[in-house]
């Protein structure tokens, strides 16, 4: 699986949250998250905005995978 760049660069903010993030992107598309060890914590789809709560989620590194007809794109996100 190779991953190819947007067009245009996917923006996340804020990262580092601790409560929610948003990811702003410029397609349509879907997204995942990830912890480190490879286990699923969200899947949704992404019309130019969506807001994403890790209020749950453990502190540390997650991977956010966006996929588009533009390609894909993945992004660290740290939650404090």
């Amino acid at each position: 699986f190779c991953f190819v760049p947007f067009d245009v660069e996917p923006i996340v903010y804020p990262n580092p949250s601790t409560e929610s993030i948003y990811v702003k992107s410029n397609t349509h598309g879907s997204i995942t998250l990830h912890d480190l060890n490879g286990r699923l914590l969200l899947s949704d789809s992404i019309i130019d905005q969506i807001q994403i709560n890790l209020a749950h989620l453990q502190a540390g590194i997650d991977i956010l995978n966006l996929t588009s007809s533009s390609g894909n794109q993945q992004v660290k996100i740290y939650k404090k």
